[in-house]
């Protein structure tokens, strides 16, 4: 990767996105101030350039040459319609001495900025997914159906950005793209000051944004939150010029960009009910009917939102995957598994609402950043609710900030931090110097080593990077190698792993620098199948360890359903194996045998493979009434049946036979009674994944297993093939 690839894909992209939005807000017929067609038109642009990617990428055409050519001919086609080319008119200037201190502020910033950014991408989630994904599309030339990645399925507005700049920026397109935004951002909330009267509102929100250290940290890493606080910005901004020129124009700009905040991230969706809601209340005081803008910003917005919509539906089976499972089954997910997830989210590693503004602004070591110092003042952005203009604001950060319970991490509040930053400002414009001085103890505060300073050890933070990375004068392997600890070990699977073979892992590892699919535990109804197998011979919880055994006269069935009777619990019912006796020899499963269940039919299987590691579950929270069944396509003598469950999946159960086409519940319960535990229960946790074709694993130190495959690798039936001090790579025997 060199220094001139980077800078190209930078400016192919923006070039391509600006041009692209210039030409539809002529299309539009939108007149815009000359900062706010360069603002507008970059970011209503990377919108649809973003949604034409996607395109060529549904359509088998990810490509380098199909993207390089589509950006030439963007730039040619702009250029030929006067894109280049910008409004005469300009909005009221900022005064003097604020220009001079907002530029030198923004330059200082800017240049750190542009130095993280450049170097070798390092952000987890980057390495996890954002630009990892877009990667594998690139070298698939496709979508892949991903129902093994939860993260896969999420919509991936951004990072379609990251894939038209990835054959010229490689692995360093997302932070390129992302510091685009970051970059842009400052300049339009700068532009909307200007607009409504205030420049130094608009400076001291842009600077107070910009400079944040989770601004930064985000910005200058191929992660989507500035960018998706740039759309959310650029529809409050429309909105603002639509209150007074009201335009169909607009509210078609606005629909559209509304839409895409939903394609850029799922819970920005926020800004299709804002924009209804701001253009139906301003239309109501005027008495006018609201129901032609509502329709028309939905429609544009539906237009935005139906690829990942139709996507979804066609490659998962639930138009919104990962989430609303339990309207929409399929393979990714159960219910129970989202709930997991969303839990997790919510209570991001146990912090509490009394934490949190602590964690926000001074510390960040458990939820991952800081907004800085100066914003423990942003409870008095409140007071702006006495001017107009911070009604609106504060309209807008509750709109964009609705979702943050939902996800507590500090970079979900990046959205709305715009609206905070512009009240703040507003609510101290009368005060000059307060305000500048406000802006200058950010700065100060907001510069990395002063950061190191106060906030927590482990607060997701910028840090110093050697110009010598930045600029590719040492190899991108040297910095690498310490700055990202799976780096090694990836290398390590490129070298021993045949190309196209899937690795397991029981927690994540990075997907960016190395070119095999992931399989990790929790992202997955698969993956979570494979954990429990392997967890299940080491956790006496996740083994079977109750029979309850129904006895009775022999009798001939055609059926049997092993009813859930117990009362409603969080936890998903379950069970091990479902054996079937006659004259104390168990019956083999044939396959005239139908197995059915009431809830998560696909597993159902798996309590009849005789494999003590393997369980069905309801995948949902246990209901009375859940039920699992087997049809043995004939009548069938039977005088036993014994339900072998773990402590986890337990509950009270009822047995129903099926005979002469009628369903009759056995009126005694079953007797219950400890089993010893199975032997072998490590090889066989191996076997399931070899007969799931996943012939590999990686794990870390910190996995619960690690040791006990270090130490017995023949019980486990795997062959150690790499090791470095943090991961070990097993090949199964």
């Amino acid at each position: 990767m060199t220094v001139a690839g980077l800078l190209a894909a930078v400016g192919l992209t923006y070039a391509a996105s600006l041009f692209t939005g210039k030409m539809l807000l002529q299309i539009l017929e939108i007149k815009l101030y000359r900062s706010e067609e360069r603002f507008i038109g970059f970011v209503l642009g990377s919108a649809v350039l973003s949604t034409l990617v996607f395109a060529l990428t549904a359509a088998g055409l990810a490509y380098a040459g199909v993207f390089l050519g589509l950006g030439a001919a963007i730039v040619l086609l702009g250029v030929w319609r006067g894109a280049h080319r910008f409004s005469s008119e300009v909005l009221p200037p900022l005064p003097t001495a604020w220009r001079f201190g907002f530029l030198l502020l923004y330059a200082i910033f800017a240049v750190m900025y542009l130095e993280a950014a450049m170097a070798p991408e390092t952000g987890p989630d980057a390495l996890l997914y954002h630009v990892a994904f877009p990667a594998r599309y690139l070298r698939l030339h496709h979508f892949p159906a991903n129902t093994r990645n939860l993260l896969a399925n999420l919509s991936e507005g951004v990072e379609m950005l990251f894939l038209f700049a990835y054959p010229l920026a490689r692995e360093s397109a997302g932070a390129m793209v992302h510091l685009l935004f970051t970059l842009a951002m400052p300049w339009g909330l700068l532009s909307w000051g200007r607009r409504a009267g205030f420049p130094m509102v608009g400076a001291a929100g842009g600077l107070l944004f910009f400079i944040a250290p989770i601004v930064g940290k985000l910005g200058t890493t191929g992660y989507i939150d500035v960018a998706v606080a740039c759309y959310a910005f650029a529809v409050f901004y429309l909105l603002d010029i639509w209150r007074t020129a009201k335009t169909t124009g607009l509210l078609v700009a606005v629909g559209l960009l509304a839409g895409f905040c939903f394609d850029a991230k799922y819970t920005a969706a926020a800004a299709i009910p804002y924009a209804i809601g701001y253009t139906s209340f301003y239309l109501w005081r005027e008495r006018k009917p609201p129901w032609r803008a509502a329709i028309l910003i939905g429609l544009c917005a539906l237009a935005m939102m139906s690829p990942y919509l139709i996507k979804n539906t066609v490659l998962i089976g639930n138009p919104v995957a990962p989430f609303a499972n339990r309207f929409f089954p399929n393979r990714l997910l159960t219910p129970d598994l989202e709930a997991q997830y969303s839990s997790v989210m919510r209570h991001w590693q146990n912090v509490t609402w009394a934490q949190v503004p602590r964690e926000i602004t001074v510390g960040g070591g458990h939820l991952q950043g800081i907004l800085g110092p100066v914003f423990v003042l942003a409870p008095l952005a409140l007071l702006a609710l006495r001017f107009p203009e911070g009604r609106r604001l504060l309209a807008a950060l509750v709109a964009f900030g609705a979702a943050y319970p939902a996800s507590i991490a500090t970079r979900f509040l990046v959205p709305a931090v715009p609206f905070a930053a512009l009240a703040l400002a507003l609510l101290l414009r009368r005060w000059r110097f307060a305000l500048a001085g406000l802006v200058l103890v950010h700065a100060v505060l907001s510069w990395p080593t002063v950061v190191s300073r106060y906030c927590a050890p482990y607060c997701w933070r910028m840090s110093k990077v050697q110009l010598k990375f930045a600029l590719r004068r040492v190899s991108e392997t040297d910095f690498l190698h310490g700055a990202v600890g799976e780096y090694d070990m990836g290398r390590a699977m490129e070298a021993h792993v045949p190309a196209g073979e899937p690795i397991f892992a029981l927690s994540g590892f990075q997907q960016l620098y190395q070119n095999h699919e992931i399989i990790v535990g929790w992202e997955s109804a698969f993956g979570n199948r494979l954990s429990t197998a392997m967890l299940s011979a080491r956790l006496n919880h996740l083994r079977p360890v109750k029979a309850q055994q129904f006895q009775f006269p022999e009798k001939t069935v055609r059926g049997l359903r092993l009813l859930y009777a117990g009362a409603g619990k969080p936890e998903p019912w379950g069970v091990t194996e479902f054996r079937i006796f006659r004259n104390s020899h168990e019956l083999a499963r044939a396959p005239a045998w139908r197995l059915t269940a009431s809830h998560n039919r696909r597993d159902v299987q798996q309590a009849f493979d005789n494999n003590p590691v393997t369980n069905w579950t309801s995948g949902q929270a246990a209901s009375p009434g859940m039920w699992i069944q087997v049809d043995f396509g004939a009548d069938q003598p039977i005088d036993r049946v014994l339900v072998e469950t773990s402590d986890y999946d337990q509950g009270p159960v009822r047995l129903m036979l099926q005979s002469g086409g009628q369903w009759q519940t056995l009126p005694k319960g079953p007797d219950e009674y400890p089993i010893p535990p199975p032997s072998g229960l490590r090889r066989a946790a191996t076997q399931v994944l070899k007969m799931d074709h996943v012939n590999w694993l990686v794990m870390g130190q910190d996995d619960f297993i690690a040791d006990d495959l270090a130490r017995n690798p023949a019980s486990w039936g795997v062959t150690l093939v790499a090791s470095d001090q943090r991961y070990w790579l097993y090949r199964i025997n």
